[in-house]
């Protein structure tokens, strides 16, 4: 399957550096130097490129700008990456990350010619390589990243358990969140509920009648203006009936004259039968005016503060649903058949416990297996870092897999996963950044990629600085381990002033300090690979340093040879 890793460093105008082209080998890269000679520029040059923030201008005293260019050889996954930030490339097409700063202090990234933020480039960065140094935060130093390192350390019978807990756990969260759903419906419901029992009860006490609020009305108004409605009628029927100049006594009179003369024609007669008519219909008004009189309401108070306070309440209701007395009956109606289905909340929530309590206990039981998977996990992590940690002489010291409970049971479990450090025998395990010295911090990172190595999923391992205080076997053993990495296809850059440790690389890269300049180029024959561990030995290149130097080049390749 292709792995990931780096394939070529260039850069312009970076601190010391005018200009380098690097081409990064498969197997282990060493980079050394004297002291001094810049490898740590080197080293922040590749930060850059990997979009490491700005401590300071890196750009070359009289240069306009600094740039530096990573090519790198992608997977599948970092494929996809890039698919999602906007920046695609064809299957298999290199990946070029560009960084150029300007001396103003300005910063541009590319990625295959795509601007994109820097912090795409330290996204794509952290899928590709592992940095292992004194002064690093990575993965191996980050908390947030054990409990996931332990779980892959652990194998299929870890994973198993782990995937049956998350399906337990989904399950359980689903239904929490249905749950959680109906009872904000329930309690919706319930609130309408209330509202159509109150509604009804209100139309109960009210009882509004079909026009009730108009006929009402009118009653106000009737006992309002009584005084003149009786005047007006009391005129009306005087008009009528009883003054002598009134409607029916001249109707009368004109009967009476019509009578006299409709032995004359039949249009006399007929004439007069309409004059009768309308005084039998004038008598029959002025009976009703009169029965109007006698009917009209008492002008008192009291009776008008009745009809205000029940006009008042019919209103009440009206606004209450919106619209007039009929569609208050409506909202009658659909309160009462609301009413009418409601169910039975409770065996609703009775049936999400029952399945809650069942759901619990299975993830109860898929955590107790979970558990006993990763301290088995845990121990064999202890056992072979340790193993690694007296190879690289230090046999007191020992990580510890802490495992700390949670209040809950997640979809990790229900622990809090940590790794931590003892540097002797009694010693409490304190996390990985207090425990140990620069040099012992970069001894047990290395035990520890060389544990984890295929479980960290990136293509690439760098190491800075490593080698701080040691020398000797442990020298040579630290060089070991490095070169194993490779033998998984795993690519490995090491800054390092040990010739024993240069002796187990596949290629070198010397950085060298000329005339205010810093060089950097790759050993490309064996002479010259000889020429630099001798110099690393002893600080010449003398015979008796070559002689050394080959000696120990012979040993690392015969070691090598016997381990793979």
């Amino acid at each position: 399957m292709r792995a990931a890793r780096l394939e070529r460093l260039t850069i312009e105008d970076v601190g010391l550096i005018e200009s380098a082209d690097i081409d990064l080998a498969p197997g282990l890269t060493v980079v050394t130097g004297e002291t001094g000679s810049g490898k740590t520029m080197l080293l922040g040059a590749l930060a850059l490129a990997l979009g490491e923030r700005l401590v300071g201008s890196p750009v070359r005293q009289g240069a306009s700008r600094a740039r530096v260019t990573l090519t790198l050889r992608g997977d599948a996954a970092l494929e996809s990456q890039l698919e999602e930030i906007g920046a695609p490339i064809d299957p298999g097409e290199d990946i070029v990350l560009l960084r150029d700063i300007s001396a103003q202090g300005r910063s541009n990234a590319r990625i295959n010619a795509c601007a994109v933020p820097a912090g795409h480039l330290r996204d794509l960065a952290a899928q590709v390589i592992e940095r292992v140094g004194q002064h690093d935060q990575q993965r191996l130093l980050d908390p947030a990243a054990h409990r996931e390192l332990l779980d892959r350390f652990g194998g299929v019978s870890l994973a198993a358990a782990l995937t049956a807990l998350r399906g337990a756990v989904s399950e359980r969260d689903s239904i929490e969140e249905r749950a959680r759903r109906w009872e904000e419906e329930h309690h919706r419901r319930e609130t309408t509920l209330r509202e159509a029992e109150a509604l009804l009860e209100e139309i109960r006490l009210v009882d509004p009648q079909p026009d009730e609020d108009r006929t009402l009305r009118e009653q106000r108004e009737r006992i309002i203006h009584a005084e003149r409605i009786l005047a007006g009628l009391r005129l009306a029927h005087d008009a009528l009936i009883d003054e002598e100049g009134s409607a029916l006594h001249h109707l009368g009179r004109a009967l009476t004259a019509l009578r006299q003369v409709e032995s004359y024609g039949t249009d006399f007669a007929e004439l007069g039968e309409r004059l009768l008519a309308t005084q039998v219909e004038l008598s029959d008004q002025a009976a009703t005016i009169a029965r109007l009189v006698e009917s009209l309401p008492e002008a008192s108070i009291e009776e008008q503060d009745r009809i205000g306070d029940r006009l008042a309440r019919i209103e009440r209701l009206k606004r209450r649903v919106g619209g007039d007395l009929t569609a208050v009956r409506l909202a009658e109606e659909e309160a009462r058949l609301l009413l009418e289905q409601t169910g039975d909340e409770n065996e609703r929530r009775q049936a999400f416990r029952r399945d809650l309590a069942r759901l619990e206990e299975e993830i109860d039981r898929h955590h107790r297996l979970l558990q006993a998977e990763r301290r088995r996990a845990a121990e064999r992590l202890e056992r072979s870092v340790a193993a690694e940690l007296t190879g690289l002489a230090m046999p007191a010291a020992r990580i510890v897999v802490c495992f700390e409970r949670l209040d809950r049971i997640g979809a990790d479990g229900g622990e809090r996963v940590t790794f931590a450090l003892s540097v002797g025998h009694g010693q409490a395990p304190v996390p990985l950044t207090r425990g140990a010295s620069g040099g012992e911090l970069s001894r047990i990172l290395l035990a520890l990629v060389v544990t984890l190595a295929g479980e960290l999923g990136v293509g690439c391992y760098l190491f800075d600085e490593i080698d701080s205080g040691i020398g000797g076997a442990t020298a040579t053993a630290v060089g070991e381990r490095l070169a194993r990495l490779t033998a998984s296809g795993a690519q490995v850059i090491a800054v390092t002033h040990l010739a024993q440790i240069a002796a187990y690389a596949d290629a070198q890269i010397v950085v060298s300090k000329e005339a205010g300049q810093v060089r950097v180029r790759a050993l490309t024959t064996p002479a010259e690979r000889l020429a630099e561990v001798a110099r690393m030995l002893s600080g010449s290149e003398a015979n008796v340093a070559r002689e050394h130097a080959a000696h120990l080049l012979d040993e690392a390749a015969a070691r090598l040879t016997r381990s793979r």
